[in-house]
């Protein structure tokens, strides 16, 4: 009985924090405390309405982030371009600042490829079909330009994989958003290449002409496109998709 008091009397005992030494306890230690984090970073944007961001590298080397209203990105460009009066002082503040601006553009890049490459099919299938002799060359071409893209669509999605989570040490809420993500952009994509394919249809039934002008834009985009990505006003089309 009387040990029991005393136990109550000196309470919870405080837990030492030192090094987890086996590799798997680390491990698991680290999926655990990180989704608790998560959690609590969630509640206290919510509370508060603000945004918070959190970077994690796991003991296995893997890098994974959360951030609860904006993109990492720029809660980050927002903090490196605090000034001197509030504060942030930053060596290589400019360098900073551009890297977190093209680390922002990367998953709009790659949108605008996978757009690109669905366009030059469904104008390359709609060619085909409507003047098999002299889209050949055409078609060759294109079919030369998909493969470059797929290349610098897989470089671009190498890239894009280090600020995405671990599958492994992702928490539900973050697989639940991500798969909510895809499948709206492959919705997005999916309705614009059957706008594009039926527009291009109307486009060759009902205007004589347009099948010359397509050909044309097609060559011209070959042509001027090169190793460079499409121009911003060849987009301008599909900025309604976005």
């Amino acid at each position: 009985m009387g040990d029991d008091i005393n136990k109550r009397k000196t309470g919870r005992v405080k837990r030492q924090v030192v090094r987890i030494e086996n590799d798997a306890k680390r491990q698991l230690t680290f999926s655990r405390r990180r989704n608790g984090l998560i959690k609590k970073a969630y509640e206290l944007s919510v509370l508060c309405n603000i945004d918070v961001a959190l970077v994690f590298h796991s003991p296995d080397g893997h890098f994974s982030h959360f951030s609860a209203k904006s993109r990492i990105e720029d809660v980050l460009y927002r903090f490196v371009s605090l000034g001197h009066d509030k504060g942030r002082v930053l060596e290589n503040q400019e360098y900073l600042i551009r890297t977190i601006d093209e680390i922002r553009n990367e998953d709009d890049i790659a949108l605008k490829t996978f757009r690109y490459l669905s366009l030059s099919l469904s104008l390359s299938l709609s060619l085909s079909l409507s003047c098999p002799t002299d889209s050949n060359s055409i078609a060759k071409k294109l079919q030369e330009e998909i493969i470059t893209l797929e290349q610098r669509i897989q470089m671009a999605q190498e890239q894009l994989s280090i600020y995405e989570p671990n599958i492994s040490y992702a928490s539900a809420e973050e697989l639940e958003s991500c798969e909510k993500a895809l499948l709206k952009t492959m919705n997005r994509l999916i309705q614009r290449k059957n706008d594009v394919i039926k527009k291009e249809q109307e486009l060759l039934t009902h205007d004589p002409r347009g099948k010359k002008m397509q050909m044309d834009r097609m060559g011209q985009i070959i042509s001027e496109g090169g190793e460079e990505m499409p121009s911003s006003s060849f987009f301008e089309g599909l900025s309604d998709y976005d």
